[in-house]
This record gives structure tokens, C-alpha cells and sequence, in this order.
């Protein structure tokens, strides 16, 4: 499967090496320490600096860029929405201790910027130590990120809407099929057929896509947001998919 970042055939997206990576998380790091900083001010809630930091990284980057720095230093799964990728990347920065602050310096300017070439004695470099130091897992545990992000909502929770929508569990495909890639119609990202939900008109999309959809309906009724048939049926092809998806259905 080709890399949904950069679209190298040559490796997938875990393991990508495209030069924007650096600068990506570069930017990403500035914001975090931008936000670390304000919150040393006496009465100042943590809670406050992470939703701040996830709602801004939703904001400023898309889903590829948000993706290929969460994936590449967390377990996190590439198919989880824009909000889970941004409090990785939140886990990754809160508990990293190497990493220190720097600047990005692009290694050419621009031509409409070289007034601001500097020479190369003060340029700053920076470096990250990427070598694990396995000695200080101990009893490890993974963290389950997604409760992690759901109990730091709290209030801010947005209550699911609820449709007349029967949920399926289908699966006639093998384990292979069930692994190849389909393009999300309404995001375009690659997700797994494993993971994709198709509506009774035949349409497929990730979950993301289908969320937000249903979310911001005004109606009683969620029309497919190609064709615009009415939502009558989820057809999911796991039981976990299953469980997520009947969330907006009347059982």
C-alpha cells in the first residue's frame, strides 16, 4: 500500500521519510511549547493548555500531516479521527523529555525572503535523540488513547444524534480483501474495507466522514452525501465498527 502522506509505493506511511516530516513537527512543537509556557502562570489548567493545543492542530493541519507524526512515534491506528491524532501527538510531546525547543530554518529561503538568509554561523541547529531507552518502560502498559481523550472532554462532549438507522454486521470478503485499501468518497483517505461503512445506496466512507455527516444534520432523516438517498441501513464488516456506528441508531 502506498504511503498516504507522500504516496511513495515504496513504504507506507509508518515508516515515511519525506523531508516535510521535520518541518511538520517543527511547528507542531512551537505551538506545544508556546502553550506550555502560558500555563505556568499561577492558576492555569492543564486540561485547558490540551484542548487549546488539539483544537488548534485540527485547525492548522490536515489530516495526512496530523497523521504521519502521530503514527510515526505512537501505536496510534491511522483510521482514528483528526481530534485522537492531535492528542497523540499532545501524549507525545507531554511525555517526550528529549525533545528541547528549536527553530526551523528551511535549508534554502525563498526568493521573496532573502532578506531573512542568515549566515551559517548563527544558524541554530537542533537535534532529537530518537534512540528508545528501553530501560525506562518497566511494567509497561500501553495507553489506551482514545479513553484517555474521551474522559478529558468532559462537558464539552457533543451528544450523538440518533436516526431510524439499522446497523448491519456483513463480511462474505476474506482476510486478504478485508486488508485492501478503499479511498473514503467524501475525506479521500485510504482506510481498510475492514473499516469502511457502507449505506444501504451502496456508497462506502470511513467513519469519520459518516459522523460528521449525521452530526450537523438539521433533519430527522441523513441523506448519503453523494447521492442523497435517505440513510436506512449501516452495512459494517466488524463487530467493533459495529458497536460504534449503532451509537447513532434508535436500537
Amino acid at each position: 500500500m502506498p504511503c498516504s502522506f507522500c504516496g511513495n509505493p515504496q513504504h507506507n506511511i509508518r515508516s515515511c521519510d519525506s523531508t516535510r516530516i521535520v518541518e511538520l513537527e517543527a511547528r507542531m512543537f512551537t505551538i506545544y511549547t508556546d502553550l506550555r509556557y502560558s500555563l505556568l502562570n499561577p492558576g492555569s489548567n492543564p486540561l485547558d493548555g490540551q484542548r487549546v493545543f488539539i483544537n488548534t492542530l485540527c485547525i492548522r493541519f490536515n489530516a495526512h500531516e496530523l497523521k504521519v507524526i502521530a503514527v510515526r512515534y505512537t501505536d496510534i491506528k491511522t483510521s482514528v479521527r483528526k481530534h485522537i491524532l492531535a492528542f497523540a501527538v499532545w501524549v507525545y510531546f507531554n511525555g517526550n523529555n528529549d525533545i528541547v525547543p528549536r527553530l526551523y530554518f528551511p535549508d534554502v529561503n525563498p526568493d521573496y525572503a532573502g532578506d531573512l538568509d542568515l549566515p551559517e554561523a548563527i544558524i541554530l541547529p537542533w537535534e532529537m535523540n530518537r534512540t528508545p531507552d528501553y530501560s525506562l518502560l518497566g511494567d509497561y502498559t500501553p495507553v489506551n488513547l482514545d479513553a484517555q481523550f474521551e474522559a478529558t472532554e468532559g462537558e464539552a462532549t457533543i451528544k450523538l444524534k440518533k436516526y431510524n438507522i439499522s446497523p448491519v454486521l456483513l463480511c462474505n470478503e476474506s482476510d486478504e480483501e478485508l486488508e485492501s485499501t478503499v479511498e473514503c468518497s467524501i475525506c479521500y483517505n485510504n482506510m481498510k474495507l475492514n473499516d469502511s461503512v457502507m449505506l444501504n445506496c451502496g456508497h462506502e466512507f470511513c467513519y469519520a466522514c459518516i459522523h460528521n455527516t449525521l452530526q450537523i444534520q438539521k433533519k430527522t432523516t441523513a441523506p448519503c452525501a453523494l447521492c442523497r438517498e435517505g440513510m436506512t441501513t449501516f452495512i459494517v464488516k466488524n463487530e467493533e465498527l459495529l458497536e460504534t456506528v449503532s451509537r447513532h441508531c434508535r436500537l
